[in-house]
This record gives structure tokens, C-alpha cells and sequence, in this order.
């Protein structure tokens, strides 16, 4: 696969040089025009009007331009010698129209100065005979479909590729201009999720009216927080309509696969269906992941929803779902939308895993035992999900309330056989184990967010602008479960030991928080003052859990036959956890630009947060009844430098200092120690303290804002260290009876540096994309094993290269490599070293041969 992998590399390059070679020598495209668009009566240059060029014989769109800040425009790559068709548009303005000839020995025509006549107020009939293919139109970039023409087949995915300024990476996400599209709209409203997949791939380019590009700022206080969105603006005749696919296969061995999908879809309403099967170890989580997965063009290496080769056993798939949507307005707006969701999921499976494991665990001055283990495992699972969504929003405020129930329901039976061997493979001791078990849990989420937003312009300063969210989380979990294990040891029969156990669990949960952030206390309390152009904001986020379980253990007794309570294990417990997070916010920008030219923008961020903490167990065992309570200053800041150069490029440079602090568990101070298992049994440590991460990060994001040819890259590093971290600490004996537990331990540091490089080159009708990730990682933890520290020196680098090739409607494909190296070395307790790899090759293409006819493969 390597080879062909190869091969393919190959063909890419030979199919880009020849290409731009055929480009080079063909007399026939080598020809430019320029020139200024100007106002007829005051001379200004006009910015944004819209210049396209046509030939003359069939009226073929050639190329378009926007005229920049000045007014100016150039376009190359035209023909010379043949009759062409100029046409420059702007709002306001009459049509300028012009036919021209490049002439083949100067291959250059300057138009000068073109002065556009203003359009008479007149309420008369007008016929129009000529869409611009682009536009400014107010804030948004607009183009218009009509006036590209593609095969019968296209979807607005090929529309978007012959769009100027806008990529379509082979991942899935698409940038314009360089910037990331942060969110897909189809008339105003979330199309089947808001998943830009469902979209691009599914609507004809035909029902399309306009593909709108704007700007969102998240923040009124902050205009360079902003983000990009693309809005898909139907025709009238086209909102309503209904797409599906449904496909099945079998092959050998009785494998199979099948699924459906129909959508449904008007101005106010929006309808999903899916439903599939197969045992081939494709798992859907959800009724979103298998409808992006089956829309009717596209082709794409999606692992999620793809046979999953390193799932292990065997697991067979059933599954289906609903989704629904209604928009209460039909054309909503980005302040004013009022919506509601709903989404129902329902999933069955069946598991069945061989599995044999060798472990070698290292004791010492070169002492060592192997444990051999054999297990057979088989579950089954049901599961139905439901979630819903309300949310309204003005230009004031933003509501939204959002429940959702989860119901799960698994059957498990294991049996396993695990023996250990000294080094000279002498057999020191086995253990038999049969279980089986049930379990059932119920989950109820509700979450309720409310905005409000002020205008600038508002002279009151009372309501300030605030965020607050609240969520809760409750459910319960019941299990029945029976095991049997026989510990056998061939050094010593009183170590013997077989326990007959079964238990009998119930627990519930319920978590509530509630967090009010980006209170603008700075204009409540100092008004219009400026202070030295500092904004403050408060915040707070509360956290409260608990959680119960009323544990309920037997035990086979040999001598009535009958099953007893075990009064150790048997038990009802409650924790309680507290912990808010009180914090004030400062932020000073400071801003240099011109318009249209460029803007500079450097922002700083202090944070200071306070953490305080409190759990409680109180339990039937004295020993589990503890109560502590911790108080942490944990301060965090960033600087930020943004150098955005209009029609050129972006670079952001940032630096950020974090600080969290985490506490240990009651699980993790006081369990309840079960024995069942002689070969892995957990212990407690009451004395663990909490632990401190601290940690930098920098990073560089650059992104080209050229039409062609984009260019982005990206540059991580994080380095950090966790004080008193909390470790793993191991005690295991001759016969390989391990007793393991947390201990606090100094010297867990690590670093992170990773980068992704991705450029397009497109042609007039081929694209050709390279994608090129990589990440490093160093890192030392501490463990202990038999009470001997030792020192974990990791090495880590992952790779990545995938090529993406596009030709018209015709071929689409993409190949991918990846390569993962890791590699320990041990210091303190032993010597050792260990190293992996990993490499996968991942081919995703598809060919049209008719307009009827495709073949698709992964």
C-alpha cells in the first residue's frame, strides 16, 4: 500500500507540471488586462464594483475581479488575439460595457481610467441582462450562482470550488480568504444539524440563488473578535425539496451492511431519517454522524462512520434516528431568530472479543514474571437517547433551554484464565474467573443560557451586559452482578483462595452549575469613564455534586451453601463536592491600522481566579467519613498580536500562562478494597494532597488571504509541569499478586510542540491540495514499583501527509499517510526501553462516469 501510496505522489506532481507547463506554452491564455474604476461626475475611485470578462463568441464567463480600496483591477491568464467582452458593475451605477482584443504581440490592455455613469432614480421598467457573477452588497460578499455554469449533477460543494477566495479542504473544512467558516447557514438556519457536510453535498448547485459571505463580531467591546459564515441563499422555487440514499452490500463470511436515509425539508421545517445495520464494525454514536455520513456527492476518509479495523472482536450494529427542526421565522436574521430542535437516537449491539494478553512485569535485580491471559468476552447493549432545543434571540438578549434523556441498558458475560511464570517459565500460580453482569442507568441533562447584550449608544448603565448559564445533571445506575474466581498458587496451598461473589449496586447522581462570566462591571461602575482604555469583567462559575450509592455484596458460603452478607463490602455512602471559582477580568487592546490597508491589534489578558473547594463522604464505615476543604489563587493571563494585511495575509501570535488545581477522589483516598481479583487489587491512600498544573503556550496561526493558491500554517508549543501530581505506586509479588495505589510525586513535566502546513493550487478546473501535520512530544513521570521510584522519560511524534485531487465533477480522491513513533525509557527501578510504530495508508475517491453513474470507494 506503501508503493501505491507512492505511485500516486507520483502521478500528482506529473499531473501539476503538466498542467502548468500546457498553461505556460499555450499561446492562447497568457493575456492581462488592468485599469481603474472610477465615478463619472466626481472622480472617485470606486471600491468593490464587480468586473467580469466574457468571450464575445458564446458569452463563456472567463474571469471576475473585485476593484480594490482604490479602485484598481487586474486579471491575467486571458486570451489574446479573439474578440472579449468587458462588463463593470457597481451598486448605483449603469453597466459599463466594453468588446476588446488583447493584442497578441503586446499581451497587455489597460483600460485606464473607466468612469462609471450613476443610474437614474426612475420608476420604469428596466430588463435585466446581465448578472454580476460577485458583489459587495452592503457588509457581505455575494456570489451568484447563476452565473456559473456546471454539469446538471453539481452540488453547491463544486460551486464552491470555482468560487474565488474560498477552499474546500479535503477534511471538510472550509476556509474564505484564508479564514476558517465557523458556521454553514442555508437561508438563515442550521441545515439537518448545521453540519456543513449535510449542506455542501447534498443541494443541487441549480437550487441556489447567492452564497453570502460575512462577518460576525462575537463581542460589540472587542471588533477583532469576529468570526466568518457563509450563508446558502435558495432560490424561491427551491426552499422546499427532499434528498435520501439508501445502499446495502454483502460479502464473504456473511458480512453485511445497510442504511437509509431521508430528509424533508420547507421554509420553516426540517425532517431526518436514518437507520441502519451491519457487522463489519461501523458503530454510528448518533442520528447526526450517519446522516453527514450519506449524502448523495462526496467523497472523504471519515473514520468515524467507517469500518473500524482496530475495533477489537466482532460487534454487529443496529440503529436508527429522527432529527427535527422548526424555525418560527421562516427568513430569520443573525438578531432575530426564535427555533426549536429535537433529536431521538436509538441503537442496539452486539459484542464478542477473543482477546490473549502476555505481560512481562520486571521485580527487580533482573527478576521477572510473565503473566499469560485468556479471556472470552461478550456483551450486549441498548441505548435511546433524546435531546431538544429552544432558543430565541433579539438584538438585546439570546435565550435558550435545552433538555435531554439517555436510557442504557448492557448484558455482559467474561470468562478468563490467567496464569504467571517465572523467567525460567516455571508456572508459580493461575487464576480461574467467570462473570456475569447487568446494567442500567438513566441520565436527565437540562441547560438553560441567557444573554444580554447593550449597545454602545445606551446611556443607561444598568442592566450591564452578563452571560449566565445554568446546567443539571441527574441520573442513577443499577447493577447485578455475579463473579466467580479461583486463585491457585504452586508454591504455597495456603495461599489458595476462591471467592463466590455477587453484588448488587445502586447509585444516583445529581450536579448542578451555574456560571455568570463577562459581567462589564467597568461601565456599571466608573460609566463612561475610559480608563486608560481597560476593560473589567467579572465572572464566577459554582459547581455542586453528589453523588450516593447503597452497595449491596454476597458471599457463597462453603459450609450452609448459602450466600451471606459481605459486611465490609456492603455499604451506603454519600460525597459531596463544592467548588466555585470567583474571577476578575482586565484587557487592554491596543490598535494601529488603515482602512482597507491593514490593522495591527495586540490585546492583554490578566485573569485573576480564586478556587475554592470542599468534598465530604459520609459512609456506614468510619474510616470513609472525611471532610476537607482547600483554597487556591490561580492566576492566568495572555498577550495577543493579530497583523492583518487585507487581500495579503493574517498572522496571530499568541502567549498564554494557564494555572488549574485538581484534588484527589474518595475512590482514590478510602475505596472499599475488593479482593476478588488477586492479580490487580486497588488500595487507597488517605493522605494524597491536591495537585497544581502550570502551564505556557504559544502559537502562531497564519493564513493567506489570496483567491488562489491558499497557504496556511499553523505553529503549537506547551510546556508545563504538575507539582505533587499524583502517581501510580505498585507492589507485586513472586506469584504475580499486584496491590496497587496513588501516591503524590514531584517531577511530571512535559512539552508539546506540533504545527500543520496546507496549500491549495487551483486551476480552471482542477485543484490539488497537500495537508502536512506533525506533533513532538517529550514528557517524565514518576511511578513507583515496589516502592522504588521510578523516572519515565517518553518520546513522541506523530506525522501526517494527505493529498487531495479534484477534477471538475468528474474525479474526486484523496490519499493519506500516517506514521506514530513512541518510545520510554526507564530510569530508578530498572533500565528498560520500550518503542512502538505505527504506519496507515487511507485511499477515499470517486469517479462520475456518467451523469448517472458513480463509483465510490474508501
Amino acid at each position: 500500500m506503501v508503493n501505491l501510496f507512492r505511485i500516486f505522489l507520483i502521478l500528482f506532481f506529473v499531473s501539476l507540471y503538466s498542467q502548468g507547463f500546457s498553461q505556460k506554452t499555450d499561446s492562447s491564455y497568457i493575456g492581462k488586462v488592468k485599469g481603474i474604476a472610477r465615478d463619472s461626475v466626481y472622480n472617485f475611485s470606486l471600491q468593490s464594483a464587480t468586473i467580469a470578462i466574457y468571450k464575445t463568441s458564446d458569452s463563456s464567463l472567463i474571469g471576475y475581479r473585485l476593484s480594490n480600496t482604490v479602485g484598481e483591477f487586474e486579471m491575467e491568464q486571458l486570451p489574446v488575439g479573439i474578440s472579449l467582452k468587458i462588463i463593470i458593475s457597481n451598486t448605483g451605477y449603469q453597466n459599463f460595457k466594453k468588446e476588446f482584443v488583447i493584442p497578441e504581440g503586446r499581451k497587455m490592455f489597460d483600460f485606464k481610467n473607466v468612469n462609471l455613469s450613476r443610474a437614474e432614480n426612475e420608476l420604469e421598467a428596466v430588463v435585466i441582462d446581465y448578472v454580476p457573477p460577485v458583489r459587495m452588497n452592503g457588509d457581505t460578499l455575494e456570489f451568484n450562482a447563476g452565473a456559473f455554469k456546471m454539469d446538471k449533477n453539481a452540488v453547491v460543494e463544486d460551486l464552491l470550488r470555482k468560487l474565488p477566495g474560498i477552499t474546500v479542504w479535503g477534511d471538510g473544512a472550509i476556509t474564505v480568504n484564508g479564514k476558517t467558516v465557523n458556521s454553514l447557514m442555508v437561508d438563515g438556519k442550521p441545515f439537518f444539524g448545521g453540519d456543513p457536510k449535510v449542506a455542501i453535498q447534498n443541494l443541487p448547485k441549480d437550487a441556489v440563488d447567492k452564497i453570502q459571505v460575512y462577518q460576525q463580531n462575537l463581542d460589540e467591546q472587542n471588533p477583532s473578535d469576529s468570526v466568518t459564515e457563509v450563508n446558502i441563499k435558495l432560490k424561491k422555487n427551491k426552499k422546499g425539496g427532499m434528498f435520501g440514499k439508501a445502499g446495502g452490500g454483502y460479502g464473504t463470511r456473511d458480512r453485511y451492511e445497510a442504511d437509509v436515509a431521508l430528509n424533508l425539508f420547507s421554509p420553516k421545517n426540517q425532517v431526518g431519517l436514518v437507520a441502519a445495520s451491519n457487522n463489519i464494525n461501523r458503530s454510528p454514536q448518533s442520528a447526526g454522524m450517519m446522516m453527514r455520513n450519506n449524502t448523495f456527492k462526496g467523497a472523504g476518509i471519515s473514520i468515524d462512520y467507517l469500518p473500524n479495523f482496530r475495533a477489537q472482536g466482532l460487534n454487529l450494529s443496529k440503529s436508527a434516528g429522527i432529527t427535527f427542526q422548526h424555525d418560527f421565522i421562516a427568513d430569520p436574521k443573525w438578531q432575530k431568530r426564535e427555533r426549536l430542535s429535537a433529536n431521538y437516537f436509538i441503537r442496539s449491539g452486539d459484542n464478542s472479543v477473543n482477546r490473549n494478553t502476555l505481560t512481562t512485569t520486571i521485580l527487580g535485580d533482573n527478576n521477572r514474571i510473565i503473566r499469560d491471559d485468556q479471556s472470552v468476552n461478550s456483551s450486549t447493549s441498548t441505548g435511546q437517547d433524546f435531546d431538544t432545543k429552544y432558543e430565541k434571540q433579539s438584538d438585546k438578549f439570546s435565550f435558550d433551554i435545552s433538555p435531554s434523556i439517555g436510557v442504557n441498558n448492557t448484558s455482559n458475560t467474561r470468562n478468563q484464565f490467567s496464569s504467571t511464570a517465572n523467567e525460567a517459565g516455571e508456572l508459580q500460580s493461575t487464576n480461574t474467573s467467570a462473570s456475569e453482569s447487568n446494567n442500567e442507568s438513566k441520565n436527565l441533562k437540562i441547560g438553560v443560557g441567557y444573554s444580554r447584550r447593550r449597545n454602545r449608544l445606551q446611556l443607561s448603565t444598568w442592566p450591564p451586559s452578563f452571560d449566565v448559564r445554568y446546567n443539571m445533571n441527574t441520573g442513577e445506575t443499577t447493577s447485578e452482578q455475579s463473579s466467580l474466581s479461583k486463585f491457585t498458587s504452586l508454591l504455597n496451598a495456603a495461599d489458595n483462595k476462591t471467592t463466590d461473589r455477587k453484588y448488587n449496586n445502586h447509585s444516583n447522581f445529581i450536579n448542578h452549575s451555574l456560571s455568570i462570566n463577562n459581567i462589564d462591571v467597568k461601565r456599571l461602575i466608573f460609566g463612561y469613564r475610559n480608563l486608560a482604555g481597560i476593560d473589567i469583567s467579572l465572572a464566577n462559575n459554582l459547581n455542586i455534586g453528589s453523588r450516593s450509592n447503597d452497595n449491596l455484596v454476597a458471599d457463597l458460603e462453603g459450609i450452609s451453601g448459602k450466600y451471606t452478607t459481605n459486611s465490609y463490602l456492603t455499604n451506603a455512602n454519600t460525597y459531596t463536592t463544592f467548588n466555585e471559582r470567583p474571577s476578575m477580568k482586565f484587557r487592554k487592546d491596543f490598535q494601529k491600522g488603515l482602512v482597507n490597508r491593514y490593522s495591527k491589534n495586540v490585546s492583554i489578558e490578566v485573569n485573576a481566579m480564586a478556587q475554592f473547594y470542599n468534598q465530604e463522604n459520609v459512609s456506614d464505615h468510619a474510616f470513609q467519613n472525611i471532610r476537607r476543604s482547600y483554597q487556591k489563587f490561580i492566576p492566568n493571563g495572555s498577550i495577543r498580536y493579530q497583523n492583518r494585511q487585507y487581500n495579503e495575509y493574517e498572522t496571530t501570535f499568541s502567549l498564554e500562562f494557564t494555572g488549574s488545581s485538581d484534588y484527589p477522589s474518595i475512590d482514590q483516598m478510602v475505596p472499599l478494597v475488593d479482593s476478588a481479583n488477586l492479580y490487580s487489587i486497588r488500595v487507597g491512600n488517605p493522605n494524597l494532597q491536591s495537585y497544581d498544573t502550570r502551564e505556557l503556550k504559544f502559537g502562531i496561526n497564519h493564513s493567506s488571504s489570496k483567491s488562489k493558491n491558499t497557504f496556511n500554517y499553523t505553529f503549537d508549543t506547551r510546556a508545563g509541569y504538575i507539582n505533587n501530581a499524583i502517581v501510580d505506586s505498585s507492589i507485586t509479588d513472586n506469584l504475580g499478586r499486584s496491590r496497587r495505589y496513588s501516591v503524590n510525586a514531584d517531577g511530571n513535566k512535559f512539552l508539546n510542540i506540533s504545527g500543520s502546513v496546507n496549500k491549495a493550487f487551483k486551476f480552471k478546473n482542477t485543484q490539488l491540495q497537500f495537508g502536512l501535520n506533525t506533533s513532538f512530544g517529550l514528557s517524565e513521570s514518576p511511578n513507583y514499583v515496589n516502592s522504588i521510584l521510578n523516572l519515565s522519560n517518553n518520546f513522541s511524534n506523530s506525522n501526517g501527509l494527505s493529498v487531495y485531487f479534484f477534477y471538475k465533477e468528474i474525479l474526486t480522491f484523496k490519499v493519506g499517510q500516517d506514521f506514530s513513533y513512541y518510545e520510554s525509557k526507564q530510569r530508578g527501578f530498572n533500565n528498560n526501553q520500550f518503542k512502538n510504530s505505527s504506519k496507515a495508508t487511507s485511499f477515499s475517491g470517486m469517479v462520475n462516469f456518467t451523469k448517472k453513474i458513480s463509483l465510490t470507494s474508501n
